[in-house]
């Protein structure tokens, strides 16, 4: 049984399992309110998200840019 939680506090295993579970389609993250964020607004990011708290589940950041 795996948990979904921050990073900071994974179950050994879980994100493989997770994981594998998307990989086979049983695991469908389209409707987890995830965000992605320029790395550039790292701060504004992390004080837009003690602001929603649990409204979103995850910030992204994109290091392409």
């Amino acid at each position: 049984h795996a948990t979904i939680t921050m990073s900071c506090a994974r179950i050994e295993g879980g994100e493989e399992e997770i994981l594998k579970w998307m990989s086979e389609g049983k695991f469908d993250t389209s409707k987890l309110p995830i965000e992605v964020w320029p790395v550039s607004k790292c701060t504004e990011a992390f004080e837009y998200l003690n602001e929603k708290g649990a409204d979103c589940f995850k910030i992204l950041f994109d290091w392409s840019k």
